[in-house]
């Protein structure tokens, strides 16, 4: 048997008898990458995909560290986030969580608006995440913003330090049906409230300045945003006859347990002033003639969207796919 000699490979290798131009290897370099994207893009399921580009993306992969440290910190302490580039401070990290989320992300508070500077008027601002969020998304606009913790409102005035006084006025003050004084429930987060709408007298309760909103709404504002834990019934029927003032309202409807509720009186109003609404439910209940869930002295909760006029939103169809695909056969 012939050996080939030791410099020799065993095996003829493989030679390119036409070898590509530059031009040719670019094309395939550029072009592979994409190749293989699509392929797999085909082969792998969707969350590994959504895996795979935020373990390749280094903001996001900042973002979840962020996000993990914020679910670790102790509840109820001070403290800072860094989102988006952005620099927060907030009294409770799961509460700023859960609001970043809704505000931020989910854009609850989003309002169309022709205006290059609208008027907003925020009632329960809390530490001031849509406040940032409204200038986010119109730079120019005027902001009111009332809020009667005063540990809340340091925060608050912290997070917007950076705006002029003029374009952001902040009030340490509660909004109420009358002016004066009241007795005030402090909670070190959203969760606050005047004392004459709670559903148990609290012991160490504070005082605030209150004051009317029908004193801010003899002219045009654009947004409207009531958050403020119960008396929120008692503002707006104050002010019902200048509610015409205003395009687009926000208002979280709470129901006190032990309270007369008072939704019929709140809806009233805004249909007296023109608006049509939709509601959400913030609390749900799946059989609440069994049981109702509660928190906080409350058995329901509301978020109302009202608007009028040109305002409208459009209407998109929210029909699931199962019911054009299959509807229902009813008995003659």
């Amino acid at each position: 048997m012939v050996r080939p000699p030791l410099n020799q490979p065993l095996h003829k290798p493989f030679v390119v008898t036409s070898p590509a131009s530059h031009g040719q290897r670019a094309t395939i370099a550029t072009a592979l990458p994409k190749v293989i994207r699509a392929t797999a893009g085909r082969l792998l399921p969707q969350g590994w995909k959504k895996r795979i580009r935020e373990a390749l993306n280094p903001c996001i992969r900042l973002r979840n560290r962020e996000l993990a440290r914020l679910k670790r910190h102790p509840r109820f302490l001070e403290g800072e986030a860094r989102l988006d580039g952005e620099r927060f401070s907030f009294s409770d990290a799961l509460t700023f969580l859960s609001s970043y989320q809704h505000i931020f992300e989910a854009q609850c508070y989003a309002f169309p608006c022709a205006e290059a500077s609208p008027l907003i008027i925020d009632c329960g601002a809390n530490v001031g995440l849509a406040i940032r969020y409204w200038l986010k998304r119109h730079p120019h606009a005027r902001i009111l913003a009332f809020e009667p913790d005063p540990d809340l409102f340091v925060l608050l005035k912290r997070n917007c330090a950076s705006f002029p006084p003029k374009q952001v006025i902040l009030r340490n003050a509660a909004v109420s049906g009358q002016e004066g004084v009241v007795e005030f429930s402090s909670t070190g987060v959203e969760t606050g409230h005047l004392d004459h709408v709670a559903s148990q007298p609290v012991s160490r309760p504070i005082l605030v300045k209150a004051v009317r909103l029908s004193r801010f709404l003899d002219q045009g504002v654009d947004f409207l945003k009531v958050d403020i834990e119960g008396a929120e019934v008692d503002v707006l029927t104050e002010c019902a006859e200048r509610l015409q003032n205003v395009k687009q309202i926000c208002v979280e409807f709470h129901s006190i347990i032990g309270r007369e509720q008072s939704l019929d009186r709140l809806l009233a109003a805004l249909s007296a002033a023109g608006f049509r609404y939709h509601i959400v439910p913030e609390a749900f209940s799946e059989r609440p003639l069994y049981e109702i869930g509660a928190q906080f002295g409350m058995d329901g909760r509301l978020i109302i969207w009202a608007f009028r006029g040109p305002s409208f939103p459009r209407i998109i169809d929210a029909t699931p796919s199962w019911a054009t695909a299959h509807p229902p056969v009813l008995p003659p």
